[in-house]
This record gives C-alpha cells, structure tokens and sequence, in this order.
C-alpha cells in the first residue's frame, strides 16, 4: 500500500495488527531508518511494548536490505523454541525471506 494513497487502508491494518497481536509477548516489531548524513541504515527490533530489544547499523542504501537485516535480528533474539510474532512494514522483505 502506498503511504500516500492508501493511508487509511494502512492505518485500518495497523489497528487490526495492534488488535490481534498487540498484548502479545511473542511479538517483534521490526523497521529500519536512514543514518543521517552516511550512507547507512538503522534496523530496529522492538517488543510489544514497543521496548528497544536491538539494533544495529548496516552500510547500505538499500531499505530493504535493512528490513531484511531487521528481520533477522528479530528472529536471531528469539529463545531457543519459543514461537515469535514478526511484524514488519516491508512486504519486499517479508517476500524475499520466502524466496
């Protein structure tokens, strides 16, 4: 969905993830930020709290690359059996870990 565009369809979708998986504790919210100045980004991992869990930096241009990075840090924090709930607003790379 296009941020511009579709800005109430993402801002039903947020409401219904908030919904469904807001008190959950198994749940990663993921995203990734430009470094001002650099060519590098952040990605973030988040709890449900919305509490830091980890971060870290990565020498790219590419916001997917760092989604994905953001991703895998969300999966690379998970204890060993439990079940996680990864959110994300990058579809790329939801799709690329798929692939």
């Amino acid at each position: 969905m296009h941020p511009e565009h579709h800005a109430g369809r993402r801002a039903a979708r947020a409401k219904a993830l908030h919904r469904i998986y807001g008190r959950n504790p198994n749940t990663l919210h993921t995203d990734a930020a430009d470094y001002p100045a650099i060519n590098a980004k952040v990605p973030a991992v988040a709890d449900w709290r919305g509490e830091k869990v980890t971060s870290a930096t990565i020498r790219s241009g590419n916001s997917t690359e760092a989604e994905e990075c953001g991703i895998a840090l969300a999966i690379s924090t998970r204890p060993s059996g439990n079940p996680i709930n990864i959110i994300s607003d990058s579809q790329e790379a939801c799709r690329n870990y798929t692939q």
